[in-house]
């Protein structure tokens, strides 16, 4: 166990929210507020220490923003990645090593090194803010919103890359997002918040199935859990699904 939460209330935000974030697995704190997405995220880094309850931590903590520029304060990736490596007890080899390092599992060139921050792309941006995140190699990783601004593709690389970290260094991910398709897709369990409350919390195998709820919580449901949804009044038979090749096929199965 690295991370608990008991009874943490926080201003009028959130209320005696409670849960154990058990090592190698991603989580989804799913929330349509943004003030809840914030607040949570803060709480869970430590960053914020205004609040009712209590915190249990035995590890190192990585943030990663949602808006990737509020982490940028360099003119250069290189200055940024070395500035969070400044008071490690890295030896100088050591710290180059280190920079090489997360730029390859980001996905990222040493071209980007010399490159203004802000002149990425948005995919970029946000890879570079889980490599300065990774750089000091800390056991709880924390992405606030971490699928913003990003295409298809680059969702599909961040939810491998997540998952690879994971299943290799037996960390905690912890997501938060109002993205239900992107919460299915990479992670092993969801927290549901409505009202800065906990209202479900399961395995992600159970958001397929929560429509009431995930309404309730003014949280968008899947366009293909509506479709599915509608099918299934109008007497066509389908099995819910997040897969659309499955959708298809069951589609398919039905017609015939």
């Amino acid at each position: 166990m690295a991370l608990e939460l008991k009874n943490v209330t926080y201003k009028d935000i959130l209320k005696n929210i409670e849960y154990l974030f058990d090592d190698g697995k991603v989580y989804s704190i799913l929330s349509s507020s943004e003030k809840e997405r914030e607040a949570i995220g803060k709480i869970l880094s430590l960053s914020e220490k205004n609040y009712n309850g209590k915190i249990k931590v035995t590890s190192k903590i990585g943030y990663a923003y949602a808006e990737s520029h509020d982490m940028f304060i360099c003119n250069t990736v290189y200055e940024e990645l070395r500035l969070c490596l400044k008071n490690s007890n890295y030896k100088e080899e050591t710290k180059e090593k280190r920079i090489d390092s997360v730029l390859k599992i980001v996905g990222l060139d040493k071209s980007v090194l010399n490159v203004n921050p802000s002149n990425l792309s948005s995919g970029e941006r946000k890879m570079l803010s889980i490599a300065i995140m990774l750089i000091t190699n800390p056991k709880i990783l924390i992405l606030n919103e971490p699928e913003l601004y990003l295409d298809n593709y680059h969702k599909k690389s961040l939810i491998k890359l997540l998952r690879k970290i994971v299943k290799r260094y037996n960390k905690i991910v912890i997501i938060i997002t109002s993205d239900v398709l992107f919460s299915y897709n990479v992670s092993d369990n969801y927290i549901l918040l409505n009202k800065g409350e906990i209202l479900k919390a399961s395995n992600k195998k159970d958001l397929i199935n929560i429509s009431d709820d995930l309404e309730k919580a003014s949280i968008k449901i899947p366009d293909i859990i509506n479709f599915i949804n509608s099918a299934n009044k109008k007497g066509i038979n389908l099995d819910k699904t997040y897969d659309v090749k499955e959708l298809m096929k069951d589609i398919y199965r039905n017609v015939k």
